[in-house]
């Protein structure tokens, strides 16, 4: 005979809920906002350069050589305008235990902050500067070690003293590997650095004139290059999101295997780079698969797949078809000088509540509206230091 009292037990809802982990944004600590005072109106500021000035030598009695001059003109353009919707019922408002209305505004913002962050540190690939295994006397991204880990900095700190670039705000934004190396390295010796400790991702730590930043919104591209046309439930997995390839798709992440490999990389490409669309190459993702891959672009390279993918990180890819490589796997790691990469923020990301028409409850927004642009004098200011992904 056994009892059987489990009725008698409560359930209990917890009075939060779980903690949003969002990528922190290490943007405002290394971006200059010197215009944004001059676009409290308007959208467009201009930003001219000068050509260098040729010496040469004089001849006495004879006439000079005049140097032409060219200005060329750059302007950055405030046109970034990403939004977060969603509506709250007022019956769930009353219902509910947990202000969700609230708990999902503060996640917008944070959202929000994570793709402004992941733009920003995306303006690495417009460097003028790069450290890849070239330095090293091989070729593609470096592997790297604790034994490399000082080379790798001092020649980033050397093409910014070539290129004129003084000492000052000198910075490095880390994935987390690196940092992890640079730990073991340094042996966890830290620095006083007091309450800014992991304010904008700033770790309290400086390596060879760098202050160090660490973030998973780094800058990832990598390429697929499939041996022949995939064949029926054959797969590519990027950051844990699956396409399968179809004869004909039906359900979501699936891609119409096409007449060629050139036609089912298109297909792949279209359905990439419109996740949430269905069309008769490809399924839409799910939400969920669309949120990992925001800020991915994919490149048609006809025999390759190329992927550009702000915010990538140290994104994991694979194929279930060995023949069917990934190559040229990068984590940009950006070194440079603070304030070569400007931004003007014109609205902050916040949040507006809205009444929606025929209905009970608020609609909320969340929004930004800024602009970016790393001009010719920035350019020269960033380092490219491409790490080898699949090594992490």
């Amino acid at each position: 005979m056994a009892n059987s009292l489990a009725n008698l037990n409560p359930e209990v809802w917890s009075r939060r809920m779980q903690l949003n982990r969002e990528r922190m944004p290490v943007y405002k600590a290394i971006v200059s906002m010197e215009e944004q005072s001059n676009l409290s109106t308007g959208d467009v500021v201009h930003r001219t350069f000068g050509s260098k000035l040729l010496v040469s030598t004089y001849t006495k009695g004879t006439d000079v050589t005049d140097d032409d001059i060219t200005i060329t003109d750059e302007s950055l353009t405030v046109d970034q305008t990403p939004i977060i919707s969603f509506y709250v019922d007022e019956i769930d408002k009353l219902q509910n235990s947990i202000d969700a209305q609230m708990e999902y505004a503060d996640r917008a913002s944070d959202r929000l902050e994570r793709y402004i962050d992941a733009q920003v540190l995306g303006e690495v690939a417009n460097a003028d500067h790069t450290v890849n295994n070239v330095d090293f006397g091989g070729t593609g991204a470096v592997t790297a070690s604790t034994s490399n880990l000082v080379k790798i900095f001092a020649l980033a700190g050397k093409k910014l003293t070539r290129a004129e670039i003084g000492n000052e705000g000198r910075y490095a934004v880390l994935s987390p590997s690196i940092f992890q190396l640079l730990e073991e390295r340094t042996e966890g010796r830290d620095t006083a650095a007091g309450d800014d400790v992991m304010k904008n991702g700033f770790t309290g730590r400086s390596f060879l004139g760098f202050e160090i930043f660490v973030s998973n919104n780094l800058y990832y591209t990598a390429s697929w290059t499939p041996a022949d046309n995939p064949s029926a439930d054959d797969t590519v997995t990027i950051a844990g999101v699956v396409l399968t390839f179809k004869a004909s798709p039906a359900a979501a992440g699936e891609v119409d295997i096409g007449g060629s490999t050139a036609v089912t990389i298109d297909n792949m490409v279209t359905l990439l780079n419109d996740p949430g669309t269905t069309t008769a190459t490809g399924i839409a993702l799910s939400a969920a698969d669309q949120r990992t891959l925001m800020g991915l672009t994919a490149v048609d390279g006809t025999t390759t797949l190329d992927l550009q993918w702000e915010g990538g990180g140290e994104a994991a890819v694979s194929a279930s078809e060995t023949a069917d490589t990934w190559g040229s796997e990068i984590v940009h790691q950006l070194f440079g000088q603070k304030g070569a990469i400007d931004m003007v923020m014109q609205k902050a990301p916040n949040v507006t509540f809205k009444d929606p028409e025929k209905r009970l409850g608020v609609r909320v927004l969340t929004w930004a509206l800024y602009g970016l642009k790393t001009f010719d004098e920035g350019d020269a200011a960033l380092v490219d230091v491409q790490i080898d992904g699949s090594s992490l």
